[in-house]
Protein backbone atom coordinates (compact mmCIF):
# COMPACT_ATOMS: atom_id res chain seq x y z
CA UNK A 1 0.00 0.00 0.00
CA UNK A 2 1.29 3.55 -0.77
CA UNK A 3 1.86 6.33 1.68
CA UNK A 4 -0.98 8.52 0.58
CA UNK A 5 -2.67 7.71 3.66
CA UNK A 6 -1.37 6.75 7.21
CA UNK A 7 -2.98 4.32 8.81
CA UNK A 8 -3.65 4.58 12.90
CA UNK A 9 -1.04 2.50 14.23
CA UNK A 10 0.62 1.38 11.12
CA UNK A 11 4.10 1.73 9.43
CA UNK A 12 4.43 4.82 8.08
CA UNK A 13 5.89 3.17 4.74
CA UNK A 14 2.80 1.69 4.22
CA UNK A 15 1.38 -1.45 4.72
CA UNK A 16 0.35 -4.97 3.12
CA UNK A 17 -2.60 -7.00 3.05
CA UNK A 18 -1.33 -10.41 2.31
CA UNK A 19 1.74 -11.44 4.25
CA UNK A 20 3.26 -14.70 5.62
CA UNK A 21 5.91 -14.37 7.65
CA UNK A 22 5.94 -17.21 10.40
CA UNK A 23 5.79 -21.10 8.91
CA UNK A 24 2.74 -21.31 10.95
CA UNK A 25 0.81 -19.84 7.87
CA UNK A 26 2.05 -21.50 5.05
CA UNK A 27 0.75 -24.77 3.61
CA UNK A 28 0.97 -26.80 0.46
CA UNK A 29 4.98 -25.85 0.74
CA UNK A 30 4.21 -22.91 -0.69
CA UNK A 31 6.10 -19.80 1.21
CA UNK A 32 5.40 -16.46 2.09
CA UNK A 33 2.97 -14.84 0.19
CA UNK A 34 2.55 -17.62 -2.46
CA UNK A 35 0.59 -19.21 -0.50
CA UNK A 36 -2.08 -17.21 -0.78
CA UNK A 37 -1.94 -17.58 -4.83
CA UNK A 38 -3.32 -13.94 -6.71
CA UNK A 39 -2.91 -12.90 -9.94
CA UNK A 40 -0.28 -9.41 -10.91
CA UNK A 41 -3.26 -7.81 -12.28
CA UNK A 42 -5.57 -8.64 -9.61
CA UNK A 43 -3.50 -7.61 -7.41
CA UNK A 44 -2.70 -4.02 -8.75
CA UNK A 45 -6.45 -3.77 -9.16
CA UNK A 46 -7.66 -3.76 -5.55
CA UNK A 47 -4.72 -2.38 -3.78
CA UNK A 48 -5.38 0.52 -6.68
CA UNK A 49 -9.01 1.08 -5.70
CA UNK A 50 -7.97 0.54 -1.90
CA UNK A 51 -5.44 3.28 -2.27
CA UNK A 52 -7.84 5.74 -3.86
CA UNK A 53 -10.30 4.99 -1.55
CA UNK A 54 -8.19 5.78 0.98
CA UNK A 55 -6.61 8.89 -0.45
CA UNK A 56 -10.29 10.27 -0.85
CA UNK A 57 -11.98 11.73 2.66
CA UNK A 58 -14.86 11.34 0.84
CA UNK A 59 -14.89 7.91 0.83
CA UNK A 60 -13.21 7.21 4.26
CA UNK A 61 -13.85 7.95 7.93
CA UNK A 62 -11.65 7.37 10.87
CA UNK A 63 -13.11 6.17 14.42
CA UNK A 64 -10.32 5.08 16.44
CA UNK A 65 -8.27 2.70 15.27
CA UNK A 66 -11.08 1.46 12.93
CA UNK A 67 -10.85 2.86 9.35
CA UNK A 68 -13.94 2.88 7.32
CA UNK A 69 -13.47 3.19 3.90
CA UNK A 70 -17.21 3.01 1.58
CA UNK A 71 -18.45 3.64 -1.47
CA UNK A 72 -21.66 2.93 -3.93
CA UNK A 73 -22.11 1.11 -7.22
CA UNK A 74 -22.03 4.45 -9.32
CA UNK A 75 -19.93 6.42 -11.22
CA UNK A 76 -21.23 9.53 -8.80
CA UNK A 77 -21.47 8.56 -4.84
CA UNK A 78 -20.94 11.75 -3.51
CA UNK A 79 -24.54 12.24 -2.03
CA UNK A 80 -24.71 9.03 -0.36
CA UNK A 81 -21.16 9.12 0.88
CA UNK A 82 -22.18 12.64 2.23
CA UNK A 83 -25.60 11.36 4.13
CA UNK A 84 -23.62 8.34 5.05
CA UNK A 85 -20.53 9.97 7.01
CA UNK A 86 -22.81 12.25 8.14
CA UNK A 87 -24.61 9.55 9.90
CA UNK A 88 -21.21 8.16 11.10
CA UNK A 89 -20.53 11.56 12.75
CA UNK A 90 -19.09 14.29 10.57
CA UNK A 91 -20.55 17.15 10.97
CA UNK A 92 -22.18 19.54 8.25
CA UNK A 93 -18.92 21.61 7.73
CA UNK A 94 -16.89 19.14 7.43
CA UNK A 95 -19.21 17.68 4.40
CA UNK A 96 -19.60 20.84 2.75
CA UNK A 97 -16.87 20.14 0.69
CA UNK A 98 -17.47 16.66 -0.22
CA UNK A 99 -21.21 17.11 -2.10
CA UNK A 100 -22.98 19.03 -3.81
CA UNK A 101 -25.11 21.91 -3.12
CA UNK A 102 -28.53 19.66 -3.73
CA UNK A 103 -28.02 18.06 -0.68
CA UNK A 104 -26.51 20.46 1.88
CA UNK A 105 -30.45 20.76 3.77
CA UNK A 106 -30.59 17.15 3.70
CA UNK A 107 -27.64 16.72 5.65
CA UNK A 108 -28.24 19.59 8.50
CA UNK A 109 -31.64 16.92 8.85
CA UNK A 110 -29.63 14.31 8.69
CA UNK A 111 -27.57 15.33 11.92
CA UNK A 112 -30.52 15.71 14.26
CA UNK A 113 -31.35 12.34 13.26
CA UNK A 114 -33.55 12.38 10.22
CA UNK A 115 -36.24 13.98 11.61
CA UNK A 116 -39.50 14.88 9.40
CA UNK A 117 -39.26 14.35 5.89
CA UNK A 118 -35.68 14.06 5.81
CA UNK A 119 -35.95 10.51 4.24
CA UNK A 120 -37.94 11.63 1.41
CA UNK A 121 -35.45 14.50 0.76
CA UNK A 122 -32.57 11.85 1.04
CA UNK A 123 -34.53 9.81 -1.80
CA UNK A 124 -34.77 12.71 -4.11
CA UNK A 125 -31.03 13.12 -4.12
CA UNK A 126 -29.77 9.77 -3.71
CA UNK A 127 -30.26 6.36 -5.31
CA UNK A 128 -31.62 4.04 -2.22
CA UNK A 129 -31.44 1.11 -4.20
CA UNK A 130 -27.95 1.60 -5.11
CA UNK A 131 -25.52 -1.21 -3.98
CA UNK A 132 -23.68 0.67 -1.06
CA UNK A 133 -20.25 -1.13 0.57
CA UNK A 134 -18.50 -0.67 3.85
CA UNK A 135 -15.23 -2.15 5.06
CA UNK A 136 -13.46 -1.32 8.29
CA UNK A 137 -10.00 -1.92 8.53
CA UNK A 138 -7.27 -1.54 11.13
CA UNK A 139 -3.30 -1.55 10.85
CA UNK A 140 -0.95 -3.69 13.28
CA UNK A 141 2.44 -2.61 12.56
CA UNK A 142 2.98 -3.22 8.67
CA UNK A 143 -0.06 -4.90 8.64
CA UNK A 144 -3.25 -4.54 7.62
CA UNK A 145 -6.47 -6.39 8.93
CA UNK A 146 -9.96 -6.25 7.47
CA UNK A 147 -12.36 -6.38 10.47
CA UNK A 148 -15.71 -6.69 8.44
CA UNK A 149 -17.27 -6.08 5.04
CA UNK A 150 -21.00 -5.05 4.91
CA UNK A 151 -23.10 -4.52 1.57
CA UNK A 152 -26.89 -3.75 1.41
CA UNK A 153 -29.31 -1.47 -0.22
CA UNK A 154 -28.36 2.32 0.79
CA UNK A 155 -31.98 3.28 1.77
CA UNK A 156 -31.68 0.26 3.92
CA UNK A 157 -28.46 1.20 5.75
CA UNK A 158 -30.24 4.52 5.82
CA UNK A 159 -33.32 3.03 7.65
CA UNK A 160 -31.16 0.56 9.92
CA UNK A 161 -29.37 3.94 10.84
CA UNK A 162 -32.23 5.48 11.96
CA UNK A 163 -33.20 3.32 14.07
CA UNK A 164 -29.93 3.64 15.92
CA UNK A 165 -30.02 6.78 16.03
CA UNK A 166 -34.27 6.08 17.62
CA UNK A 167 -33.23 3.35 20.10
CA UNK A 168 -30.13 5.74 21.65
CA UNK A 169 -32.31 8.28 21.76
CA UNK A 170 -33.28 8.63 25.46
CA UNK A 171 -35.53 11.63 27.29
CA UNK A 172 -35.92 15.02 25.62
CA UNK A 173 -32.40 15.20 23.87
CA UNK A 174 -32.72 14.67 20.46
CA UNK A 175 -28.97 15.12 19.59
CA UNK A 176 -27.58 12.69 17.10
CA UNK A 177 -25.40 10.01 18.69
CA UNK A 178 -22.58 9.51 16.73
CA UNK A 179 -20.18 6.58 16.93
CA UNK A 180 -17.07 8.52 17.94
CA UNK A 181 -19.23 9.59 20.82
CA UNK A 182 -20.10 6.14 21.72
CA UNK A 183 -16.54 5.52 21.23
CA UNK A 184 -15.56 8.57 24.09
CA UNK A 185 -18.13 7.48 26.92
CA UNK A 186 -16.77 3.75 26.73
CA UNK A 187 -13.52 5.22 27.75
CA UNK A 188 -12.57 6.23 30.93
CA UNK A 189 -12.05 10.00 31.10
CA UNK A 190 -8.70 9.83 32.60
CA UNK A 191 -7.13 7.78 29.94
CA UNK A 192 -4.75 9.71 27.55
CA UNK A 193 -4.34 7.37 24.74
CA UNK A 194 -6.84 4.75 25.78
CA UNK A 195 -9.11 3.62 22.49
CA UNK A 196 -11.75 1.27 22.37
CA UNK A 197 -10.80 -2.48 21.30
CA UNK A 198 -11.71 -2.65 17.37
CA UNK A 199 -13.62 -5.78 17.74
CA UNK A 200 -16.07 -4.12 20.01
CA UNK A 201 -16.24 -0.83 17.76
CA UNK A 202 -16.85 -3.06 14.76
CA UNK A 203 -19.78 -5.14 16.93
CA UNK A 204 -21.45 -1.86 17.20
CA UNK A 205 -21.12 -0.50 13.78
CA UNK A 206 -22.27 -4.21 12.29
CA UNK A 207 -25.34 -3.84 14.63
CA UNK A 208 -26.56 -0.26 13.51
CA UNK A 209 -25.72 -1.12 10.01
CA UNK A 210 -27.77 -4.19 10.07
CA UNK A 211 -30.33 -3.42 12.60
CA UNK A 212 -29.22 -6.20 15.39
CA UNK A 213 -28.54 -6.87 19.20
CA UNK A 214 -25.81 -5.00 19.90
CA UNK A 215 -23.01 -6.95 21.10
CA UNK A 216 -22.48 -8.01 24.92
CA UNK A 217 -19.45 -5.49 25.38
CA UNK A 218 -20.89 -2.75 24.56
CA UNK A 219 -23.76 -3.21 27.53
CA UNK A 220 -20.85 -4.14 30.25
CA UNK A 221 -18.68 -1.49 29.40
CA UNK A 222 -21.00 1.62 29.63
CA UNK A 223 -22.59 -0.04 33.01
CA UNK A 224 -19.01 -0.35 34.27
CA UNK A 225 -18.17 2.82 33.38
CA UNK A 226 -20.88 4.90 34.97
CA UNK A 227 -20.60 2.33 38.30
CA UNK A 228 -17.05 3.81 38.22
CA UNK A 229 -16.27 7.33 36.93
CA UNK A 230 -16.89 10.28 38.89
CA UNK A 231 -18.25 13.78 38.24
CA UNK A 232 -15.51 16.51 38.71
CA UNK A 233 -15.45 20.13 39.63
CA UNK A 234 -16.62 21.64 36.97
CA UNK A 235 -17.31 18.79 34.56
CA UNK A 236 -20.46 17.77 35.53
CA UNK A 237 -21.84 14.30 33.42
CA UNK A 238 -18.96 12.58 33.44
CA UNK A 239 -20.32 9.67 35.42
CA UNK A 240 -24.03 9.58 33.61
CA UNK A 241 -25.09 11.35 30.89
CA UNK A 242 -27.83 11.17 27.59
CA UNK A 243 -25.09 9.12 25.64
CA UNK A 244 -24.18 6.75 28.52
CA UNK A 245 -27.87 6.11 29.53
CA UNK A 246 -28.97 6.01 25.50
CA UNK A 247 -26.59 3.19 25.23
CA UNK A 248 -27.78 1.28 28.04
CA UNK A 249 -31.33 1.54 26.93
CA UNK A 250 -30.85 0.85 23.75
CA UNK A 251 -28.77 -2.43 24.46
CA UNK A 252 -31.64 -3.62 26.84
CA UNK A 253 -34.35 -3.13 24.35
CA UNK A 254 -32.95 -4.93 21.16
CA UNK A 255 -31.74 -7.93 23.69
CA UNK A 256 -35.16 -8.40 24.50
CA UNK A 257 -36.81 -7.49 21.39
CA UNK A 258 -39.39 -4.85 22.27
CA UNK A 259 -39.44 -1.20 23.92
CA UNK A 260 -38.95 -2.26 27.51
CA UNK A 261 -37.70 0.88 28.41
CA UNK A 262 -39.24 4.03 26.63
CA UNK A 263 -37.26 7.63 25.82
CA UNK A 264 -38.77 9.36 28.83
CA UNK A 265 -39.40 8.39 32.33
CA UNK A 266 -41.98 5.67 32.20
CA UNK A 267 -44.33 5.53 35.87
CA UNK A 268 -46.14 2.39 34.77
CA UNK A 269 -42.88 0.60 34.22
CA UNK A 270 -42.94 -1.91 37.51
CA UNK A 271 -39.55 -3.42 36.68
CA UNK A 272 -37.65 -3.78 40.25
CA UNK A 273 -34.17 -2.57 38.99
CA UNK A 274 -35.76 0.20 37.10
CA UNK A 275 -38.01 1.20 40.24
CA UNK A 276 -35.06 1.44 42.75
CA UNK A 277 -33.14 3.47 39.95
CA UNK A 278 -36.20 5.74 40.58
CA UNK A 279 -35.69 5.95 44.27
CA UNK A 280 -32.48 6.52 44.48
CA UNK A 281 -32.85 9.67 42.38
CA UNK A 282 -35.58 11.18 44.94
CA UNK A 283 -33.02 9.93 47.69
CA UNK A 284 -30.33 12.02 45.89
CA UNK A 285 -33.10 15.03 45.40
CA UNK A 286 -33.99 14.79 48.76
CA UNK A 287 -30.29 15.18 50.38
CA UNK A 288 -30.01 17.87 47.64
CA UNK A 289 -32.71 20.29 49.16
CA UNK A 290 -32.00 19.59 52.29
CA UNK A 291 -28.18 21.30 52.09
CA UNK A 292 -27.53 24.83 51.02
CA UNK A 293 -24.43 25.23 49.08
CA UNK A 294 -22.40 22.38 47.27
CA UNK A 295 -21.89 19.12 49.05
CA UNK A 296 -18.49 17.67 49.39
CA UNK A 297 -19.45 14.10 49.22
CA UNK A 298 -23.40 13.06 48.03
CA UNK A 299 -24.82 9.92 48.65
CA UNK A 300 -24.49 9.28 45.08
CA UNK A 301 -20.55 9.76 45.03
CA UNK A 302 -20.56 7.19 48.15
CA UNK A 303 -23.46 4.36 47.36
CA UNK A 304 -24.43 4.36 43.63
CA UNK A 305 -22.45 1.60 42.66
CA UNK A 306 -23.40 -0.54 45.80
CA UNK A 307 -26.90 0.31 45.49
CA UNK A 308 -26.71 -0.87 41.52
CA UNK A 309 -25.34 -3.87 42.61
CA UNK A 310 -26.97 -4.76 45.84
CA UNK A 311 -30.22 -2.56 46.41
CA UNK A 312 -31.66 -4.42 49.53
CA UNK A 313 -28.35 -3.90 51.20
CA UNK A 314 -28.45 -0.08 50.33
CA UNK A 315 -31.71 1.53 49.88
CA UNK A 316 -33.21 0.76 53.75
CA UNK A 317 -30.70 2.62 54.78
CA UNK A 318 -30.75 5.50 52.62
CA UNK A 319 -34.19 5.67 53.34
CA UNK A 320 -33.78 6.11 57.03
CA UNK A 321 -31.03 8.64 56.60
CA UNK A 322 -33.63 10.81 53.99
CA UNK A 323 -35.91 11.14 57.27
CA UNK A 324 -32.85 13.15 58.68
CA UNK A 325 -32.70 15.34 55.22
CA UNK A 326 -36.80 16.04 55.11
CA UNK A 327 -36.70 17.68 58.64
CA UNK A 328 -35.06 20.43 56.79
CA UNK A 329 -37.31 20.88 53.96
CA UNK A 330 -41.00 22.18 54.09
CA UNK A 331 -43.87 20.08 55.12
CA UNK A 332 -45.15 20.71 51.63
CA UNK A 333 -42.12 19.43 49.97
CA UNK A 334 -41.72 16.33 52.39
CA UNK A 335 -45.18 15.42 51.70
CA UNK A 336 -44.60 16.06 48.23
CA UNK A 337 -41.40 13.17 48.27
CA UNK A 338 -43.28 11.08 50.68
CA UNK A 339 -46.11 10.58 47.82
CA UNK A 340 -43.59 9.65 45.27
CA UNK A 341 -41.80 7.26 47.31
CA UNK A 342 -44.71 5.53 48.15
CA UNK A 343 -45.52 4.97 44.68
CA UNK A 344 -42.66 3.75 43.61
CA UNK A 345 -42.07 1.64 46.50
CA UNK A 346 -45.73 0.34 46.54
CA UNK A 347 -44.63 -0.71 42.82
CA UNK A 348 -41.62 -3.33 44.37
CA UNK A 349 -44.45 -5.29 46.42
CA UNK A 350 -41.95 -8.00 48.20
CA UNK A 351 -39.53 -5.44 48.88
CA UNK A 352 -35.87 -4.58 46.90
CA UNK A 353 -34.17 -7.15 45.58
CA UNK A 354 -31.41 -8.81 46.84
CA UNK A 355 -29.30 -8.41 43.96
CA UNK A 356 -29.08 -7.42 40.18
CA UNK A 357 -27.61 -8.81 37.38
CA UNK A 358 -25.82 -6.37 34.71
CA UNK A 359 -29.28 -5.83 33.07
CA UNK A 360 -30.98 -4.94 36.00
CA UNK A 361 -28.04 -2.70 36.60
CA UNK A 362 -28.52 -1.44 33.27
CA UNK A 363 -32.47 -0.43 34.18
CA UNK A 364 -31.17 0.76 37.25
CA UNK A 365 -28.95 3.13 35.77
CA UNK A 366 -31.78 4.26 33.05
CA UNK A 367 -34.52 4.63 36.07
CA UNK A 368 -32.30 6.63 37.99
CA UNK A 369 -30.79 9.14 35.30
CA UNK A 370 -35.29 9.64 34.04
CA UNK A 371 -36.40 9.97 37.76
CA UNK A 372 -33.39 12.79 38.03
CA UNK A 373 -33.59 14.67 34.58
CA UNK A 374 -37.99 14.65 35.54
CA UNK A 375 -36.42 16.56 38.52
CA UNK A 376 -34.70 18.93 36.37
CA UNK A 377 -37.47 19.38 33.85
CA UNK A 378 -40.61 19.99 35.59
CA UNK A 379 -41.34 22.46 38.55
CA UNK A 380 -43.43 21.26 41.80
CA UNK A 381 -45.99 22.65 43.18
CA UNK A 382 -44.10 25.44 45.55
CA UNK A 383 -42.39 26.35 42.14
CA UNK A 384 -39.26 24.31 43.29
CA UNK A 385 -37.29 22.18 40.36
Amino acid sequence: MRRDFQFPGGNSTGCVLVGMKEPSFESYGKTQSFNSGISEIAMKKYTSALNKLLADKRHRIILGDLVLVFFAMKSDDSNECGVFSMLLGESAEQQAAKTDSGIQGVLKTASIGLAGDAENVIAKSCDNNVVFYIAGLTANSSRICQKFIYRGKFGDIVSNLKKHQNDMHICDNRRPVYFSDIEKQLISPKATDQVLPPPLMTSIIMAALGGGKYPFGLLETAVRRVKTDSDEEGKNYIKLNDTRAGIIKACLNRKYGKEEITVALNEQNHDPAYLCGRLFAVLEKIQQESVDGTLNRTITDAYFSSAAGKPSVILPKLIQLSNNHKRKLSEGRCVQFDKLMGDIIDGLDGGFPQTLDLDGQGRFIVGYHQQKKVFFTKKTDDGKE
